[in-house]
């Protein structure tokens, strides 16, 4: 299950900024809200069960979602398209000139028959 995705120095992302399904410390007024939506995993970690992405239009909702679609690809194909030696084909952010040059930043958590793992690029 996602517990988080990481995104920084991709298309409109300058900042690393993270998509997290993690609960925050509050509870709804309706508990139903809370007992239909939310799941606990264990006594430190509960999740949303689903999550909205909205927002104005040029504000980031596709490429996040683009984000996603990428780093899925570079690890399902990335040992069979690519040498070591060569430059990942990745569209930075490109309205700065700070980021020039700066590697983008993809990462993953998620939790899979009980063990948490981190994996990243």
């Amino acid at each position: 299950m996602l517990i988080e995705f990481s995104v920084g120095n991709y298309r409109s992302f300058k900042e690393t900024v993270t998509f997290s399904m993690v609960t925050a410390d509050i509870t709804s007024s309706d508990k139903n809200i809370d007992t239909n939506n939310v799941f606990q995993v264990d006594n430190e970690l509960s999740l949303l069960k689903s999550a909205a992405i909205y927002g104005a239009n040029a504000s980031g909702k596709s490429n996040l979602a683009q984000a996603i679609a990428f780093m899925r690809w570079f690890v399902l194909n990335s040992s069979k398209e690519t040498q070591i030696a060569e430059e990942i084909n990745v569209e930075t952010f490109r309205l700065s000139t700070e980021t020039l040059g700066h590697p983008s930043f993809f990462e993953i958590v998620f939790r899979l028959k009980a063990k948490q793992y981190r994996y990243g690029f």
